[in-house]
Order: structure tokens, then C-alpha cells, then sequence
């Protein structure tokens, strides 16, 4: 789910109005410096220290499944994106639930708003997204691009021309979850009143076998926290033009173990995987402690 029309441009706004800077709306480079000044004393609030990592992502979180080091090293570094995710969300619902009472003049009155936010409040908001996706017009499917089009493509961006071309459509919300000392945020692919789903790509059967357990996983976190039922997991697998599709339950086990695997190897030095072809092109393979 995206906010909606004067929504959509409240958060950078707010933030400006907050540190009293008007460049903040101009200037990405001041923009990032104060979002980062933002994290720090968010954790400050919350009762976490400023250097430990808070906001992490369930797609990172479920890398672990793929490789513990990469887990870590990935949420690392995107701890400043997750948070800003974070902050988005909360200042654009507020807006959409018409919760602001008015704008905020410091940091500590931007940073409260959302708190106000519950899991109801989510719920409605998906269902109004699922309103806005009936509303628009059902277009027939989209053929896949010739596979010239798809070599020229890096991994990441053929599969996000993938999934926008194949993968089903459902409602969707992103959202932030208290755990163990974790803000934990996610935004399914789909969700709807019964399951969750998640779309992936993997460029051949081989690899597939260990894409799976990831999806799975990411599936299952999702499903954890936004307390659905079920999943519901596709993988297409490019070199075979062919989609896999599962439907499960929820293994809310699976889901707890990853967490607390992943919060150990925070603690720890994560280990890398097993499988030394993975780190080929590991962007990480740099800085992982498996190449000093």
C-alpha cells in the first residue's frame, strides 16, 4: 500500500517542519544526515543504545536461510533505509487514519506520532486497499519480455520486471513489528484475509533448492506477524519460462527459529554458508569474516 494524495507528501514535510529547515525538501545529502540524526534518537526512545541494530527488514531476516553472514552484513547496512520505511509509514497512516492533530514543532512531537497506530488500524487500511485494487480495471495478463530483453538485465532488475509482469495481485501494507529488542519491518507481496504471498525469481532449477527455504521463510515471517493462516509461494524459474507455485500453512516455528538464529549471529560473528560457490558474488565477500 502506497499513501494516498496529500499523504504521500506529509513524512518529508513533517521532518522539515520538525528541525525547522526548509532545505530538508530540496537537499537529499541534508535529507539522509538528518534521517540518520532520526534512527539514533529513535532508539534513544524506544530504550535501545544508539550503535546496536534495531530496524531490520524480514526479506534480510530471511536471508539467513541462505547465508547467516550475508543476514547480518545486509541489514547492516540497510538499517537507515529499514527505519526510514519505518518513519514513512507511521507519519503517512497517521495522515490516512486522520490521527494527526496537528503538524509537529520538534523532533520528539515527529517521532511520537504512530504510536497511536494498532494492528486494527493496519487491518483497515489494507482493506482499503483491497477496495482500491477492485476498483481498477481487471487488464488482461501481460506477456513476459523476449529473452533478449531479459539477458540484458542484471539479476536484480530481471526479476523485478518479472515479478511486476507474472506475479498475482493482491492487497498489500507495509508495517513494523516489535520483537526482542527488533523493530521487524515487512511488506508481503500480497496479503489477504487468509494468507500471504510471496513472489520470487531464480534463473534455474538448480538454484531453486535453495531459493525455496528463503521464500519460504520470508513467507512464514510475514505470515508470523501479520497473522495470517497461510502462504501462498511462487518461484518462477527463468531458464525454464515456468512458475512453481505452493500453498501451505504457516510454520510459525520456522519463522520463531529464524528470528532467534538471526538475533544470535547479531550477538555473534554470523558464519558463512556452507556452500562456497555462494560467495562468488557476494557483494560481502570483502568484509565477511570467511575471506580475512
Amino acid at each position: 500500500m502506497s499513501a494516498s494524495g496529500g499523504c504521500e507528501r506529509l513524512p518529508q514535510l513533517f521532518v522539515a517542519l520538525a528541525f525547522k529547515d526548509w532545505s530538508l525538501l530540496f537537499s537529499s545529502a541534508k535529507l539522509r544526515e538528518r534521517l540518520d540524526e532520526l534512527m539514533r534518537l529513535e532508539k534513544q526512545r524506544l530504550g535501545f543504545e544508539e550503535t546496536r541494530l534495531v530496524f531490520v527488514g524480514m526479506a534480510n531476516i530471511a536471508e539467513y536461510r541462505w547465508c547467516p553472514a550475508k543476514a547480518i552484513l545486509m541489514s547492516r547496512e540497510d538499517e537507515l533505509k529499514i527505519f526510514s520505511s519505518y518513519l514513512y509509514d507511521r507519519l503517512a497512516y497517521s495522515c490516512e487514519l486522520g490521527l494527526i492533530r496537528k503538524p509537529p514543532d520538534s523532533v520528539s512531537e515527529l517521532l511520537a506520532i504512530g504510536d497511536e497506530i494498532e494492528f486494527g488500524h493496519v487491518e483497515e487500511l489494507l482493506r482499503r486497499e483491497a477496495g482500491r485494487l477492485a476498483r481498477e480495471a481487471a487488464g488482461g495478463p501481460r506477456a513476459p519480455p523476449p529473452p533478449a530483453h531479459l539477458s540484458s538485465l542484471s539479476p536484480i532488475e530481471r526479476g523485478e520486471v518479472l515479478e511486476e509482469l507474472l506475479a498475482e495481485r493482491y492487497p498489500t501494507i507495509r508495517w513494523n513489528f516489535r520483537w526482542e529488542g527488533y523493530v521487524v519491518v515487512g511488506a508481503p507481496d500480497g496479503i489477504t484475509e487468509d494468507f500471504v504471498y510471496e513472489f520470487k525469481t531464480t534463473q534455474s532449477r538448480f538454484l531453486l533448492q535453495y531459493v525455496k527455504p528463503v521464500t519460504f521463510t520470508q513467507a512464514d515471517l510475514y505470515g508470523y506477524f501479520f497473522r495470517r493462516r497461510r502462504k501462498r509461494v511462487q518461484i518462477h524459474v527463468v531458464e525454464e519460462g515456468r512458475t512453481e507455485t505452493w500453498e501451505a500453512l504457516i510454520d510459525a516455528a520456522n519463522a520463531v527459529s529464524v528470528l532467534q538464529a538471526f538475533k544470535l549471529a547479531n550477538e555473534r560473528e554470523p558464519s558463512p554458508p556452507a556452500e562456497n560457490w555462494k560467495c562468488r558474488r557476494c557483494k560481502y565477500k570483502g568484509i565477511c569474516s570467511k575471506n580475512k
